[in-house]
């Protein structure tokens, strides 16, 4: 049960970072915005994760990975809830992405020490292994979903209740 609950926590860390991607450039129309923002807003995510590498392994290795996934987890939601707030201004997207960005290593850097405290060592190579697919399967959800959400109106006035 842990590994697919960690399993779906991966999918939605890249899920939330990666959801504005493919629909860019109606977004960058939408919502006024430049093609430097927009590709910041996304690059933000893993400069961010540079920045709290070791911070997050501090904390990983300290206060165990129970802790690190629980920060990193509260930071993903917080960041998700906060660019809900879109449609209100677009630098609540911005402050999101960043929030979120910083709570991306938390979770990230965990897999290798959930293997160690959870899984046999026979079953360790098999676990890091269903992380790092979820990563993906949670990079191609973000790069499906949102255009079933999003058309390819042109102007603002065709965006008739918003993205």
């Amino acid at each position: 049960m842990q590994l697919i609950i960690f399993g779906i926590i991966n999918i939605m860390t890249i899920l939330i970072g990666i959801q504005m991607q493919p629909v860019a450039e109606q977004a960058m129309k939408f919502y006024d915005q430049t093609p430097l923002v927009m590709n910041c807003l996304y690059m933000s995510y893993f400069v961010l994760f540079c920045l709290f590498a070791l911070p997050s392994n501090y904390v990983l290795k300290e206060y165990g990975s129970r802790t690190s996934i629980l920060i990193g987890v509260f930071m993903m939601t917080l960041g998700a809830a906060t660019k809900c707030l879109i449609n209100h201004s677009f630098g609540f997207c911005i402050f999101g992405a960043i929030i979120a960005g910083c709570g991306l290593p938390f979770i990230w850097n965990a897999p290798a020490q959930i293997a160690v405290e959870w899984f046999g060592e026979n079953e360790r190579t098999g676990a890091i292994a269903f992380f790092i697919i979820c990563q993906y399967i949670g990079g191609a959800t973000g790069y499906i979903l949102p255009t079933f959400f999003v058309d390819g109106k042109d102007t603002k006035s065709e965006f008739k209740g918003g993205i």
